[in-house]
């Protein structure tokens, strides 16, 4: 599990990739996700009941061990500048595992 902070810029997509890895006997590989699904939340704060925005990851979990995350510019409009929290979880069956989390800063646009 990572904790990275991100930076979504306010009406624009907001793309991320990230690469799993797991460990086995000292040797790090990258993780063959075929057969997961992922999760994302954002939020104001741990507690907090309403989502602001998710990160999708549709058709990217496969044998490489990448997720593109996604959020597009007609999501990332309606965000108020600020911070926020968030995590991505990978799920395989009944199995959740957290693999990012961080805080999400949304910076304000200029050009419309």
């Amino acid at each position: 599990m990572d904790h990275w902070n991100i930076t979504i810029p306010q009406n624009a997509t907001y793309e991320l990739a990230v690469g799993v890895t797991k460990v086995s006997a000292s040797i790090e590989t990258v993780m063959d996700l075929t057969g997961y699904t992922c999760r994302s939340s954002i939020k104001k704060n741990f507690t907090d009941t309403k989502i602001y925005a998710t990160m999708s990851c549709e058709n990217t979990l496969d044998i490489s061990g990448s997720i593109e995350l996604t959020i597009p510019a007609s999501v990332t409009k309606t965000l108020k500048p600020g911070s926020y929290y968030y995590d991505v979880l990978i799920i395989t069956g009944s199995k959740q595992t957290r693999i990012l989390y961080g805080v999400a800063s949304v910076i304000p646009y200029v050009t419309e």
